[in-house]
């Protein structure tokens, strides 16, 4: 039985509202809705009109032969379809039911269709019987009985309107573009007109003539906004305009609801008149593609429905919602969730209509039960929720024609990469393929690659710009041509920056040797084609950047396309050359808050969401994932790591590979660079390797194989390319010299004993003294110092290391090969590796990015909310004296802020004072303690001391004598500060988070409470972290704070 309180607390919210359910339901009325005001709670009448295997277990097995949908169980019944679906249409529901939904208080039918109850389509194995007679029966009995509302959906059109089972038959997708479907498609929507119309109640019908339209292919996009291409979504459109019309010339009156195919309201509302008599329908779910729990839905669905608005202009409407959860579903929190879901879908938009009415599916749920648990909306009614009378103010609202604001919900989901085909049964690999799902949904370029080589056709085209050749067959031509002086080129990646307004950057000066360069030569004189752009601009200028330099690159002889790679740009954080400043690119914690959350799922959509926003730019080569195992505690970059655990850190950079490579790497990919091998996280005293203090990675605990592990699991899941430490080992039998140097460990341990057959790319400066912030750092030749230069390349080379990062020493290659001290095959070998990445990425043949659509794709609603919840959810409460968290307006009114900027509060309603005494609760955010040593560069890292100075600790002490005070502290480090721990009302630790994360979080709102674990042990003194060995983890005596530790709230809330 579900119980009382909470719904209670549902009536809570509803304020100002009659909760009287009108003494008799009124004859129906001749008014037609305005959906603008009108709300509703409805149920969809799935399962009846339209079959689904998933609805009625038993009936699917008696009777579909194992067909996955309604064509097929046609096909497989044969003459006898017809008889069986006429008893399912008599049967699945009744009157009966719908004297039931009345008594839950439903106000509004939503009945799927399919297109043969209104036409019959040649060719198509859809029963066209009598479902138009059986609508009437039911739709009448509901309107003339309890004044209910229908939305008739016509849920299929002719030739397949999605792929899915349900859009006509699975894979089906041959409704776009085709004007004989669009024919028969008016001819369904004419007679559902007719029907309406000539209903003695029209003012009760709103008409649905499409259902999730999606053009896209890859199912993984099913569910977000890539599912619905440009092209298809303008298909849509005229369709719908097409149907407006219609309405219009027999009963302007009638709506027409409109689902959006996942794009969302403002997405198509420019399209339309303002006085289109039009709604549209967003579908809701979270049993796939966001890792749900039953715990963590109704802080979802609150924040979907507060936060997923469009533009305003149109109404909107959750036309299908359900509270299955990808994970742990359990029977206690469904009364939660789905009063939170009616509750919330009815505040913010025009209401909702729950999937489904009546739903028998047996298949398992992970957690409790099955499906039919959480689908079944009867099984809600049966358990005698308590929520009556809320449910009666929905009836209320309904006959009052409250109004409200609109809203428009998008369902999340995330990607599986295409793969690249292979050439008939040889072993290369093709790009000669049609246009990715993919890329035609977010608006890049087709296949039609401009290549600027005159009046050539593919059959004068050199063989290795043939698009129709195998990749070794192009790669052998493409070696045969080349100089010495263009393989050279392609051995170095350089650091360089994009250009205000789409420009190529012609003011950044790059010393080689007596001449100053910019990026042009370096493209065409240098001949480099590997770039790391390290600086920001808004999405389109990047994008047009990358056209640009594109375009220089085909002016060269060779015309070898860019690669362009990025440090990572996605996170909050604050070493500059490990991340970059993200402009409009959406906002995730650092990789430590991923990896607090412990949620694979999430990992892989976190490299998903970085992967499509790189490739919308041009970004091919991510230098990412920082797999560093966090031993130890003051190492410098830990922030972007994944903690102290090599096992955890394994399960997320396969999670990350996977993201932003796919299953192989393909034209949708992005490469990733692995780092820094074999493990930078036993440096010297936590001191970063960038400098000479921190040259020494030290094994004294014998713990290397251990700082091996998340390098294997990366190799195993064919992460692409490795980039070594610049550390040097001590205490190993490996010789005492940085590892890009080091042979035995690059060519002897990687490749050899662990069979990495990739690219291994340097890091930044092995070879040359450079100028950082006008000052000349020393190349990063640890052990190695007193050689040359050109000794230095020898090196690298020897150790079997293929890139040199952050250089542009062409002439010392050269130098190399013309007096005889390397051969020239050694760099044909390296050279190979990277072209083959050009053409697995598709860069020879499909170069260029669509400006535009990267301006819609970057940061937009999709992928911002979920780094915004992500935020949230990474928070780790460490203490909660007294269950001080998480706060109520009533448990405070008056607050001080110091760390942040008190009008965070203020834009909240919130009454802040200006001393801390003055108030109920204080707030302090701090961040993770270091010392700011040597260089302008070096200050840039966070190295040294994990504690505050002791006028620091005097300070936070008075603030806590002064008030409760909730702390707040960055943890790009393991923290020493058991002081805070000890005097703070609440502690919490956050990966990068922002001011507004933190104070939903401390309020609760929509639900949003701690659910991060520790990636790694906290300390409880600066002696204990001295005292402990490098590469040992867990080695740390008496932690304050062990991994994994994590609080969470004893008390929540619905929807704030």
């Amino acid at each position: 039985m579900f119980s009382s309180p909470i719904a209670a607390l549902v009536l809570s919210f509803v304020v100002g509202q009659s909760l009287a359910l009108p003494a008799a339901v009124a004859p129906p009325s001749t008014n037609y809705i305005n959906w603008k005001t009108f709300k509703a709670n409805g149920v969809n009448l799935g399962g009846w009109l339209v079959q689904e295997s998933t609805i009625d277990t038993a009936f699917w097995n008696q009777y579909s032969g194992g067909a996955p949908d309604e064509w097929g169980l046609c096909v497989n019944l044969g003459s006898q379809c017809g008889p069986v679906l006429e008893k399912r249409y008599a049967s699945w529901i009744t009157t009966s039911d719908i004297d039931k939904l009345a008594a839950a208080n439903i106000t509004l039918l939503r009945i799927p269709t399919t297109y043969a109850a209104w036409v019959k389509v040649p060719g198509s194995q859809l029963y066209s019987g009598n479902q138009l007679s059986f609508l009437k029966t039911i739709s009448s009995y509901a309107i003339n009985k309890y004044n209910m509302h229908i939305i008739i959906d016509i849920h299929s059109l002719p030739g397949g309107v999605n792929g899915m089972a349900f859009g006509e038959k699975e894979g089906n997708y041959g409704w776009f573009n085709n004007a004989t479907a669009l024919t028969y498609s008016y001819q369904a929507v004419d007679a559902a007109i007719n029907f309406i119309q000539t209903s003695n109640f029209p003012s009760h019908f709103t008409l649905e003539p499409i259902n999730e339209p999606v053009d896209n292919r890859n199912i993984q996009f099913f569910g977000t906004p890539l599912a619905l291409s440009d092209t298809g979504a303008a298909w849509v459109t005229s369709y719908i305009k097409g149907v407006i019309s219609r309405v219009a010339a027999v009963n302007s009156k009638i709506p027409v609801m409109f689902q959006d195919g996942f794009k969302g309201e403002s997405y198509f509302s420019s399209s339309f008149p303002a006085t289109a008599n039009l709604v549209f329908d967003i579908h809701n779910y979270y049993f796939a593609g966001r890792g749900a729990t039953s715990a963590n839905e109704a802080a979802l669905i609150c924040s979907d429905a507060k936060t997923s608005a469009g533009d305003g202009k149109f109404p909107t409407f959750v036309g299908e919602w359900s509270i299955q959860a990808e994970l742990n579903n359990t029977f206690t929190l469904r009364e939660k969730n789905l009063l939170t879901g009616l509750y919330a879908f009815n505040k913010y938009t025009s209401g909702s209509a729950y999937w489904t009415a009546k739903f028998l599916g047996t298949a398992k749920v992970d957690g409790q039960g099955t499906q039919q648990d959480y689908w079944n909306y009867g099984t809600f009614v049966d358990l005698g929720t308590e929520c009556h009378d809320f449910l009666a103010s929905l009836v209320h609202n309904f006959h009052s024609q409250m109004t409200a604001p609109v809203v428009y919900y998008q369902i999340y989901g995330h990607t599986a990469l295409d793969s690249i085909p292979r050439c008939s049964s040889r072993t290369c690999y093709s790009h000669f393929r049609r246009m990715s799902p993919r890329v035609a949904a977010a608006g890049y370029p087709t296949a039609k690659v401009v290549y600027n080589i005159g009046n050539t056709t593919n059959s004068t085209l050199l063989p290795y710009l043939d698009p129709s050749l195998c990749i070794s067959d192009r790669l052998d031509d493409l070696l045969s041509r080349m100089t010495l002086e263009e393989k050279a080129g392609q051995l170095f990646i350089k650091q360089i920056l994009a250009g205000i307004n789409g420009t190529i950057d012609n003011t950044t000066i790059i010393p080689d040797g007596t001449r100053n360069l910019t990026t042009a030569p370096l493209i065409t004189d240098k001949l480099l084609s590997h770039f790391n752009v390290n600086n920001a601009r808004s999405a389109r200028q990047m994008a047009e950047w990358h056209n640009a330099i594109q375009n220089l690159a085909m002016q060269t002889r060779l015309k070898i396309p860019v690669t362009v790679a990025s440090d990572p740009r996605h996170a909050f954080a604050d070493t500059v050359g490990s991340s970059i400043a993200i402009e409009r690119f959406s906002k995730f914690p650092e990789s430590l808050g991923i990896a607090a959350l412990r949620d694979t799922v999430l990992a892989e959509l976190y490299a998903t969401i970085i992967r499509e926003e790189y490739l919308a730019v041009g970004i091919r080569n991510a230098l990412q994932p920082q797999i560093d195992v966090v031993t130890e505690p003051r190492m410098a970059r830990s922030g972007q790591t994944f903690g102290e655990d090599a096992n955890l850190t394994a399960s997320m950079v396969v999670a990350l590979i996977k993201g932003f490579q796919g299953e192989e790497l393909g034209l949708n990919s992005v490469t990733t660079v692995t780092k820094h091998f074999p493990g930078a996280g036993p440096s010297r005293n936590g001191n970063d390797s960038h400098f000479a203090t921190g040259k020494d990675n030290t094994y004294y605990g014998d713990f290397l194989d251990y700082h091996l592990i998340p390098f294997k699991a990366a190799i195993a899941a064919g992460g692409r390319q490795i980039m070594p430490s610049y550390a040097r080992p001590i205490g190993t039998k490996y010789p005492e010299v940085a590892f890009g140097f080091n042979k035995p460990v690059i060519t002897g341990l990687l490749r050899e004993e662990l069979g990495f057959k990739g690219i291994v790319v340097s890091d930044w400066g092995l070879i040359t003294d450079q100028a950082i912030l006008g000052v000349i750092e020393p190349a990063r030749a640890w052990g190695v110092e007193n050689t040359t230069e050109s000794e230095r390349a020898k090196m690298v080379l020897d150790a079997g290391v293929d890139q040199f990062g952050g250089e542009i020493r062409t002439e010392l290659l050269i130098d190399l090969v013309t007096s005889g001290q390397i051969p020239e095959s050694r760099l044909d070998i390296s050279v190979r590796k990277l072209l083959e990445e050009k053409f697995l990425l598709g860069l020879f043949d499909h170069r260029f990015v669509d400006p535009e659509a990267a301006e819609k794709l970057v940061g937009n609603a999709y992928f911002a909310r979920i780094g915004n919840e992500t935020q949230r959810r990474a928070y780790t409460l460490l203490t909660n004296q007294i269950d001080t968290l998480p706060l109520r307006p009533t448990d405070g009114v008056k607050f001080y802020a110091r760390g942040f900027n008190a009008s965070y509060l203020e834009a909240r309603g919130l009454q802040v004072v200006d001393q801390p005494y003055k108030a109920d609760f204080c707030f302090l955010r701090l961040s993770t303690p270091y010392e700011t040593r040597g260089s302008p560069f070096r200050q840039r890292y966070h190295e040294g001391r994990l504690d505050f100075n002791a006028s620091q600790k005097a300070s936070h002490s008075e603030l806590f004598n002064s008030c409760p005070t909730i702390v707040d502290i960055l943890l790009d480090r393991p923290a020493v500060i058991p002081e805070i721990a000890q005097e703070a009302a609440a502690l919490f630790g956050h990966y990068g988070a922002s001011v507004d994360a933190f104070l939903d979080v401390v309020f609760n709102v929509d639900g949003w409470k701690p659910e991060g674990k520790l990636p790694f042990d906290m300390p409880r003194s600066m002696e204990a972290v001295e005292g402990q060995v490098a590469d040992v983890p867990f080695d740390t005596e008496d932690p304050l704070f062990r991994f994994g530790h994590g609080l969470s709230y004893n008390r929540t809330a619905l929807c704030g």
